[in-house]
C-alpha cells in the first residue's frame, strides 16, 4: 500500500487484511479483506486455455468466479470438466455473452461439473467456474476434445466388436468399459 491508500497485489493469488487506525487518538479503525484473483473475473479478463490443457484454480472467496477462455481450432464436440475436492459449477458462453451450457456434478469427477457442446473452430467461448453454495478451495480445469458418456443399444445380440475413439488421452488416467455386467479398467 502506497501513502494514498493505494493497494497492489503482489502475487496471482492470495487475501489480504488491511487494518486503517486513526492517528488522532480516537481509536477508531476500519479493516478490509482483499483479494489477488487467480483467474479473471470476468470474461474481458479470462486466462485462455488450450485444448488438452489442465490449469490449476481457486475459488477465493464465496462468490468468486473464474474465467476462461477457448478458441477451437476444429468444430466438433469439446468437454469442459472439473476436477477436486471442490464442488464446482460451469457455465459456457459464446463470444456474443448469451448462455449455451450449464452443469452442476456432471458426473466425470464426482461433485465438479462437466459440459458437453458443439463448437465452431475460430470462434472464441468463456467458460465460467463457480463454487457450488458458499465453498471455496482449489480445482483442476481441463478442456478436451471426445466423448464422456454413450449408450448403446443392446439390440444386437451378435455384436462383437464395438469402437470408440475419444481424443482425451492427455487427460485420462483411469478408462472403464461396461460391457453387460462386467467392467473393464484399462
Amino acid at each position: 500500500m502506497d501513502q494514498t491508500g493505494k493497494v497492489t497485489a503482489k502475487a496471482s493469488s492470495g487475501t489480504a487484511v488491511i487494518t486503517a487506525t486513526a492517528t488522532d487518538g480516537s481509536g477508531k479503525s476500519a479493516t478490509c479483506t482483499f483479494y489477488a484473483d487467480d483467474h479473471g473475473d470476468t470474461a474481458g479478463t479470462a486466462t485462455s486455455i488450450d485444448l488438452h490443457s489442465k490449469i490449476s484454480g481457486k475459488i477465493e472467496v464465496s462468490g468468486d468466479a473464474d474465467y476462461f477462455k477457448f478458441t477451437p481450432t476444429t468444430t466438433g464436440t469439446y468437454i469442459f470438466y472439473t476436477t477436486g475436492s471442490t464442488d464446482t459449477k460451469g457455465y459456457l458462453y459464446d463470444s456474443n455473452k448469451p448462455q449455451l451450457a450449464y452443469n452442476d456434478d456432471g458426473g466425470i469427477a464426482g461433485s465438479n461439473f462437466a459440459t458437453k457442446y458443439n463448437l465452431t473452430a475460430g470462434q472464441t467461448y468463456y467458460i465460467r467456474v463457480e463454487a457450488y453454495s458458499t465453498k471455496t478451495g482449489p480445482y483442476t480445469f481441463i478442456v478436451t476434445k471426445g466423448v464422456y458418456s454413450a449408450s448403446l443399444a443392446d439390440d444386437n445380440q451378435d455384436a462383437r466388436h464395438v469402437q470408440m475413439q475419444a481424443q482425451a488421452s492427455s487427460v485420462l488416467t483411469t478408462l472403464k468399459l461396461h460391457i453387460g455386467s462386467t467392467t473393464y479398467t484399462l
